[in-house]
């Protein structure tokens, strides 16, 4: 009876602990959500996407639009994770936005958007890049094909009408095999243009971004989340006490960057490890393969190709007007987006060394004697350079007879 007695009141005393633990959880959460909704209600949440902005001022680069319409433009275009696709790994995500619209088909909306398949009494252009051109941080009417069809139209060429394939983080390789896949389909331009640069050099090795997560998917002993894991999962990220981890871990990450991680980890990234000029070589050998092979197709097809070599922020630009010029003018060129204006540099002094063909439109240098925020972020176009480099692509097709 006495181990009976004593079992029974180590069971109470446990039995009190864990009840007393629950009820403390449960009021903790309850007290953090009570102070995550007034904190939200009076500065705003704390999303990750508009952190980024600031003490930076964004509405000089959004004319007309409210300080709301501006963080929807900026939370619909980073709000939409990829889905995979075969051969390319992934694209962007079909979505239905104020801002951003995604067809099923991969491209995005423009102003006055033609129907897709496309119409063959129609000229279709299709256009190919990176989250430049898809248009990151602008609304569909302010991408850079939205204005390449608002030009043309302009200009006589009512029948044109353009589509834009851009995605994020796409550089040449990627765009060739997206363009050949709807060859394939049976989706035929009657020209297509390839607007490319900067993911060139940021993709130093060929491999698409998503690489390195599809290995790990793919190596062995690797389970990903069963349905009940993911449950588990989406539950903890509702916990308002999950939050507040989060919340710390972020403020103390952003603190040691303010001291001196920031410096290293751009360093870090850049990439190199050897001979500056072979890699910027071997990255414009890739490029002009990619060039040729899609040349090649397209004569085989019918179709016109022109090839855009688009502006950067490291190259000929002032940035000193840039909105995040602190930054740049301290890490810009020892991060990997630094070594594009390096390349830049390397092909302008070397230009007789490449064969870029007639079909070739240098934009690189476009932004010499323009002193005004270009950039929305570190690289992303602002809706007035989008127009600036759609009007030079108008006139270069005009020009041209194409």
């Amino acid at each position: 009876m006495k181990h009976i007695r004593k079992l029974a009141d180590f069971y109470r005393t446990l039995a009190s602990v864990l009840l007393n633990t629950i009820v403390l959880f449960v009021c903790l959460n309850a007290a953090l959500w009570v102070a995550f909704r007034v904190k939200d209600s009076f500065i705003g949440s704390q999303d990750p996407v508009l952190r980024r902005f600031e003490g930076i001022n964004i509405e000089a680069v959004y004319p007309g639009l409210s300080r709301y319409e501006i963080e929807e433009i900026l939370r619909e275009t980073w709000g939409r994770p990829f889905v995979y696709e075969p051969f390319t790994q992934f694209k962007e995500r079909p979505y239905q936005g104020r801002y951003v619209n995604v067809n099923q088909a991969g491209f995005r909306a423009s102003k006055d958007q033609g129907e897709w398949p496309p119409d063959p009494n129609n000229y279709n252009i299709f256009m190919f890049g990176g989250s430049t051109l898809f248009g990151y941080c602008v609304a569909d009417d302010q991408t850079i094909p939205s204005h390449l069809q608002d030009f043309l139209w302009d200009h006589g060429q009512s029948q044109v009408r353009v589509y834009n394939f851009g995605r994020g983080f796409y550089y040449s390789t990627q765009e060739r095999i997206l363009f050949e896949e709807l060859l394939r389909a049976g989706f035929r331009p009657d020209m297509a243009i390839f607007v490319d640069g900067l993911n060139d050099f940021y993709f130093v090795e060929d491999q698409p971004a998503m690489t390195s997560r599809l290995v790990e998917s793919m190596s062995a002993g690797h389970k990903p989340p069963t349905g009940s894991k993911l449950a588990e999962l989406a539950l903890e990220s509702r916990l308002p006490v999950c939050r507040l981890a989060k919340d710390l871990r972020s403020r103390i990450v952003r603190v040691r960057k303010d001291k001196d991680a920031a410096p290293r980890e751009v360093q870090a990234s850049s990439g190199l490890d050897g001979n500056e000029d072979a890699t910027i070589s071997a990255i414009m050998s890739r490029y002009l393969e990619n060039k040729r092979l899609a040349e090649t197709v397209a004569a085989e097809y019918g179709v016109v190709t022109v090839f855009v070599w688009q502006p950067v922020p490291a190259y000929e630009y002032d940035l000193n007007c840039h909105l995040f010029s602190e930054w740049c003018l301290k890490h810009l060129s020892s991060s990997r987006h630094g070594l594009s204006g390096r390349g830049y540099a390397y092909i302008a002094k070397h230009w007789d060394k490449f064969t870029f063909g007639d079909d070739f439109l240098w934009l690189a240098d476009m932004q010499r004697d323009r002193h005004e925020p270009l950039y929305i972020d570190i690289v992303h176009y602002t809706g007035s350079m989008c127009r600036l480099i759609a009007h030079a692509t108008g006139v270069f097709l005009l020009e041209n007879h194409l």
